[in-house]
């Protein structure tokens, strides 16, 4: 498991926010990774995603491995959590 500093954290919890809000878009709009993020977020990293509103659990999706960047696991991951998780 790898452990994440703060910031690190809160870069990522931003992008699956961002990820959110892409889907909830009804215009999808897509958006560009910047390169150092995808440098620093290439690592195969299982990742669980949890959706709160106004601190209820809403949703929570996601997975112990991945054969795919992080970066890529919590997009997707937020996507199912939005959109598949009843």
């Amino acid at each position: 498991m790898q452990d994440f500093d703060l910031e690190k954290r809160k870069e990522l919890l931003d992008f699956a926010r961002f990820c959110l809000e892409d889907e909830m878009d009804a215009v999808n709009n897509y958006f560009l990774v910047s390169p150092n993020f995808i440098e620093r977020y290439s690592d195969k990293l299982g990742v669980f995603v949890s959706l709160y509103n106004k601190k209820e659990l809403r949703a929570c999706l996601g997975q112990m491995n991945s054969d795919l960047p992080l970066y890529k696991t919590i997009e997707l991951m937020t996507s199912a959590a939005a959109t598949r998780d009843y």
